[in-house]
């Protein structure tokens, strides 16, 4: 595995590590104030290291570069990246793997990447405003803190216990992560959401013609699983349906890494074949 920075022509540095030799990507897209580091346990699968292996951390996370200048953090922002990213690295076939706002950003950018194959998005409930009746995330106590500027010591330990299974012990790189992450991200992307500026995801996965694979902790703390049910039609997904993790939350790649990595490998397999 090899870390290394890229230039991209919006004067960003974005940080990345991989893995892997083969034209067939997958791309690894972290969650909000997480970093590049929460995918460190699929470099170390078998199972799926005959693909070339990205992970990026993005603007104002880990050791990429913050947003330049004025511009502030959108998902029309993320989305340049994603391109700009994928464009630099000259990438043939990729599959994007989203955790968490990792996975909205994949449904966003997807019908504007070519060389996509394929979208696996774990913890990402996708947003629509059709609905009204139910909210995508649960009401948990510490959810706000993903969109608070500047969080205490006892905020981050409560963000990253929200990130996990209920009553576990939490790796220390969910903390590390959120302390490096710039406190801007969360209040920009909070409002970006709240101001309405996301396509319809629902509609975006109904118009792919790529397999959409989505996938939920057992134990998330986070997510609606009734919601997802309620919103999307099974037969525009992977297999049929949301794939539930077991013995899981919020952050299956950790926490569940062999029952994860088991069904990337069959996801990618099939996509790739």
């Amino acid at each position: 595995m090899k870390n290394y920075s890229i230039s991209l022509n919006n004067g960003i540095e974005a940080s990345c590590m991989e893995s892997g030799t083969s034209d067939e990507t997958i791309l690894m897209i972290h969650g909000n104030s997480l970093s590049k580091e929460t995918f460190t346990e699929q470099f170390d699968s078998p199972l799926i290291d005959q693909f070339r292996l990205i992970a990026v951390d993005l603007p104002g996370h880990g050791k990429t570069g913050n947003s330049s200048g004025n511009e502030g953090y959108s998902m029309e922002g993320l989305t340049g990246f994603m391109k700009n990213l994928i464009s630099e690295l000259e990438l043939k076939s990729v599959v994007l793997l989203g955790h968490s706002l990792g996975g909205h950003l994949a449904i966003q950018a997807a019908s504007e990447i070519p060389v996509l194959k394929g979208i696996f998005a774990a913890g990402t409930p996708p947003l629509t405003p059709k609905e009204k009746e139910l909210s995508p995330f649960l009401n948990h106590p510490h959810l706000p803190l993903a969109f608070t500027d500047d969080l205490s010591e006892d905020d981050v330990r409560n963000l990253s216990a929200s990130y996990w299974k209920s009553d576990a012990s939490v790796s220390a790189v969910i903390g590390e992560s959120i302390k490096k992450s710039d406190p801007k991200f969360r209040s920009d992307m909070g409002a970006d959401v709240a101001q309405g500026n996301l396509k319809d995801e629902t509609e975006e996965i109904a118009k792919l013609t790529v397999p959409v694979g989505l996938a939920v902790g057992e134990f998330d703390q986070l997510i609606n699983r009734t919601y997802m049910d309620k919103v999307l039609d099974g037969d525009q997904l992977w297999r049929g349906g949301v794939q539930i993790i077991k013995d899981s939350g919020h952050t299956p790649q950790m926490e569940a890494k062999e029952r994860f990595n088991q069904l990337i490998a069959e996801y990618a397999n099939d996509i790739f074949a």
